[in-house]
């Protein structure tokens, strides 16, 4: 897994894009896009992608006007989008349709000013489906080692502060899919790893202390300096008493 996240980037780099993109007025891509031809491909190209026949999907794309590709590459882009499932075939494709330079430009000319903008925008697509699927890929990897017993928090949370937060947040995001016996294992972590007391937000202990209803956890987390995520729990913990009591 962690071999396919990194080719990403090395395909991004790879691509050698035309020196110069050629002018087109807006409604020629409106015309183009609307076209039965580029419908008429991308129904066909939709099956390829999904097939993860890459090789096949670029020789048709080849076959076509210019204009027309780069048609039919923004709604295949968003078709890609749409479907959602990403596995490393798809993520290497998208990442060369992110990597690609626009083809094709539109001139606007107003009073006393020239802008030039792409004439397609399925670079920016591609790159959100990818960042989405690797972050899926990190937070299934995550619960994985914690049901094996393998999450080591102190080491997996690192010291650098994005990667911690980042990593935060996955742990957030997917704590309540993991069984009891993973959050005991990580639960007792904190009595038997003393890095752990240097974490720089209460987030993860509330989180565990929340699903485990370990007393230890809870007595950790009042010791420590009060921040949202143990003043959250504190008032999670003070409505669930008082909605019992009525």
């Amino acid at each position: 897994m962690r071999q396919g996240l990194c080719m990403i980037p090395l395909l991004l780099t790879m691509w050698t894009a035309p020196a110069l993109a050629q002018d087109v007025s807006e409604q020629q891509v409106l015309d183009t896009l609307a076209s039965a031809q580029v419908q008429t491909r991308v129904n066909a190209l939709t099956t390829l992608y999904k097939r993860n026949d890459f090789r096949a999907l670029e020789f048709n794309l080849s076959q076509l006007p210019p204009l027309s590709q780069e048609a039919v590459r923004e709604k295949l882009v968003l078709f890609a989008v749409e479907f959602g499932q990403v596995d490393q075939a798809k993520a290497t494709w998208l990442a060369e349709q992110a990597g690609r330079k626009p083809t094709f430009t539109i001139v606007e000319q107003g009073d006393g000013y020239l802008v030039m903008k792409a004439a397609f925008h399925y670079g920016a697509p591609a790159r959100t489906l990818i960042k989405h699927w690797e972050h899926q890929l990190q937070a299934d990897d995550m619960v994985r080692k914690a049901e094996s017993g393998t999450l080591q928090l102190s080491k997996w949370l690192t010291n650098d502060p994005h990667v911690q937060k980042h990593r935060r947040d996955l742990f957030l995001e997917r704590v309540e899919t993991l069984s009891p016996a993973a959050i005991a294992a990580l639960v007792d972590q904190f009595q038997s790893d003393s890095q752990l007391m240097w974490l720089p937000d209460n987030a993860i202990i509330a989180s565990l202390a929340a699903h485990s209803g370990d007393n230890d956890m809870y007595q950790l987390l009042w010791r420590r300096r009060t921040d949202t995520y143990s003043y959250q729990e504190l008032t999670r913990l003070t409505e669930l008493r008082l909605s019992r009591s009525l």
